[in-house]
């Protein structure tokens, strides 16, 4: 093929030249167009997000049974991370359920073949809003001190979460290397009372806040 071209060139014959060019487009890899889609683009931290995803031939013809992996990347990550793999069906399509443990950017890629080039989707970021627990009673007694001690997930250390009691800012603590958290309460009237942690957004997530909790205090 290199013979005719040199030979085509020097000749400068269109024809033959227009005929080696399509020669060679009819023996590379077909380029596979793939497109991703997601239910939720924002999800509380444990819950599970639904990836779609469509290869196709530039002429809209559906690739089947094309091995496709999930790629991951967060913060922590100087490449891509392959965590899960499936096929694509009849119609082209694949769907994942995958949890993502905190604000991540992801992807679906096809394995490329002498047929086939490999498939890439654009990148699509999931916000993941954590979640804070806080175990506290439901009856105490006035005047007297509770520890409570919580845990932030995903576990994440030195992170400031501020006491809300009443409605009102109350003091504010720190996650430690565990992502676990103490204060005490020690309400000083009788009645009911309330109390929620409140986190705001950084660069790895969103605002995020707990249930309000009710405590009466006999």
């Amino acid at each position: 093929m290199g013979g005719i071209a040199v030979w085509t060139f020097g000749m400068e014959n269109i024809a033959a030249m227009s005929a080696v060019r399509e020669i060679a487009k009819s023996i590379a890899p077909d380029q596979v167009v793939a497109t991703i889609s997601t239910d939720l683009e924002q999800i509380p931290y444990g819950s599970i997000v639904n990836l779609n995803a469509s290869f196709k031939l530039p002429d809209k013809t559906p690739v089947s049974a094309l091995n496709v992996r999930f790629e991951i990347k967060n913060s922590n990550d100087t490449n891509w991370r392959s965590i899960s793999v499936g096929t694509t069906d009849a119609a082209g399509l694949i769907s994942l359920p995958v949890v993502i443990g905190e604000k991540s950017s992801i992807r679906l890629v096809s394995e490329g073949s002498w047929e086939r080039d490999e498939g890439k989707t654009a990148e699509k970021t999931i916000s993941v809003v954590p979640k804070i627990v806080l175990p506290l009673p439901t009856s105490v007694k006035v005047g007297a001190t509770y520890p409570v001690t919580g845990q932030l997930l995903p576990r994440v250390a030195g992170v400031k979460l501020s006491v809300v009691q009443d409605g009102k800012p109350a003091t504010s603590v720190t996650t430690d290397n565990n992502g676990s958290f103490t204060f005490n309460i020690a309400p000083a009237t009788t009645g009911v009372h309330t109390y929620q942690l409140l986190m705001n957004a950084g660069p790895k997530n969103p605002a995020a806040s707990s249930e309000i909790f009710t405590i009466l205090v006999r």
